[in-house]
């Protein structure tokens, strides 16, 4: 927290105006008809004001001063009227708001409703002034200034993305707090990635959960997204994951009385008459000689920008290719391994020779089912890439290295003690450095944030694990959400160009 101001000033209340966003949520009316403030008034008449109130500079041509706490008082004292009263005046909104937090929990003032919007406006202050803020240091952040358990802290930063009517429904016991932690977890974060023009904003899809909890209209609560009992051997996360069900997931936010068991029924439907079509499609071409598909390399060397694609007999099972132990990716995995391959299509063009080398090969390991050895290629192109980065400038890569490894930066102090800062080539960096330094160092310029960058560690470790004999057993899922993930947090990565 920053300094305040120490000495106590005494100012005329007039110059003060009130601060529109109290935490108690009490308007003007409401305090003058209750009956503590006309003790209060008494009081302050008798003895004056006894607590300080806390305030900060002003812009407002009419006010010198707005009010961060202590609205009763002040209404008090503009009653009677007094001629002046004490304030701390606080250097900036944050700072306020963090004191008069301590101050309130201290002496138990405030209910857990006014706790919570007390700390929702904080946490927006918080933001409001760090935008490259990550969640790990806003966690930090708001442990340091509460005082409270790591659980509680991830509560409150849940919670300050809804407004204060939802945050009411959860405080009285309406609606459970795990319905917006998985919202916020994984249903916001999978429509925006895999509906980039969804219908609805953020702030709606909020809004319309906690409706529909309220309602009793979505049930499992603590994991409504990823239901125990499946429907036909579907969940709701299944649609969320297949392109094909927007309209679906729409018509879901747009009736409110629409349930998890409803969206998950259409989606079923949706899914068997696409079927239904393909096998018509596949029959048709059965019965007639196609053309050999002059656009697929017969080889992992560099033809243009092509991607190579899947081998699929046309019985829709993969090819035995003989050189890998091969798992097979059911009808659903296929469908998103063409949706990835078509994305890293469309950067092509953007790709150096190397990275259409390692892209082209790890789609190939993909697409039969080679799973450790798709890692260990696309990891590379990886790699690859933010070496192409790191090659525009070596001087400043050594200079951040060597300040990672001198001011034990909280993300990487635990192996920043190893980090090469010395180098003279991109070939140095290239033996000498190992991958989590380079991966720590787009980090540190905020190239990915701390959430990638963890994801992306952990990717790392996955790779490790492919390299050497290991019994690590992979799943298609996992290997396919590498694959997306790499391509969003790197390839896609308008910073890492």
């Amino acid at each position: 927290m920053q300094t305040l101001e120490r000495e106590l000033k005494y100012i005329n209340p007039e110059l003060i105006d009130f601060d529109k966003y109290n935490p108690r949520g009490e308007d003007r009316d409401a305090i003058l008809k209750d009956p503590d403030f006309k003790d209060l008034v008494k009081s302050i008449n008798t003895y004056g004001v006894l607590e300080p109130l806390i305030i900060k500079k002003n812009k407002h041509e009419n006010f010198m001063y707005v009010l961060i706490d202590g609205e009763r008082r002040l209404r008090a004292s503009k009653s009677i009227p007094l001629s002046e009263i004490p304030v701390i005046v606080a250097e900036s909104t944050s700072d306020g708001k963090i004191l008069a937090y301590q101050l309130h929990m201290l002496r138990k003032m405030w209910t857990k409703i006014a706790e919570v919007k007390s700390v929702k406006g904080i946490i927006n202050e918080i933001k409001s002034l760090h935008n490259q803020i990550s969640d790990k240091e806003l966690i930090n952040i708001v442990k340091d200034i509460t005082n409270a358990p790591q659980k509680k802290v991830k509560e409150f930063i849940c919670l300050s993305l809804y407004d204060d009517k939802q945050i009411e429904y959860v405080i009285k016991k309406e609606v459970g707090i795990s319905y917006l932690i998985e919202t916020e977890k994984v249903l916001i974060p999978k429509i925006r990635k895999n509906f980039p023009d969804f219908k609805f904003t953020e702030e709606d899809i909020r809004s319309i959960i906690v409706k529909k909890a309220k309602l009793k209209i979505l049930v499992n609560e603590s994991r409504f997204l990823r239901r125990e009992k499946k429907v036909e051997g579907y969940q709701f996360v299944d649609v969320l994951d297949d392109i094909i069900s927007q309209k679906i997931l729409e018509s879901f936010f747009a009736e409110l009385k629409m349930s998890i068991s409803e969206v998950i029924d259409k989606y079923i439907k949706l899914k068997s008459g696409n079927t239904t079509e393909k096998s018509a499609k596949t029959s048709t071409k059965n019965n007639v000689s196609s053309p050999p598909n002059k656009n697929v390399p017969t080889s992992t060397e560099n033809q243009g920008n092509t991607i190579i694609g899947p081998k699929s007999g046309s019985n829709g099972k993969q090819q035995d290719n003989g050189d890998y132990a091969k798992i097979i990716l059911t009808p659903q995995q296929q469908t998103t391994v063409k949706d990835i391959q078509k994305k890293f299509e469309g950067k092509g063009k953007t790709f150096s020779e190397d990275e259409l080398k390692y892209i082209q090969e790890a789609l190939k390991c993909l697409n039969n089912g080679c799973l450790k050895a798709a890692t260990l290629m696309i990891w590379a192109a990886n790699i690859s890439r933010i070496l192409s980065f790191i090659e525009k400038n070596i001087t400043q890569f050594n200079t951040i290295s060597k300040d990672m490894k001198d001011t034990n930066v909280s993300f990487c102090k635990s192996f920043s003690k190893n980090f090469q800062h010395q180098a003279k080539n991109i070939e140095e960096i290239r033996q000498a450095s190992m991958d989590r330094q380079v991966l720590c160092y787009i980090c540190y310029l905020n190239i990915i944030d701390i959430t990638q960058f963890d994801n992306l560690k952990a990717y790392y470790n996955t790779r490790n694990n492919c390299a050497h004999p290991t019994k690590v057993q992979l799943k298609p899922n996992e290997i396919i959400g590498m694959f997306e993930n790499i391509f969003e947090y790197i390839f896609d990565n308008p910073k890492l160009v």
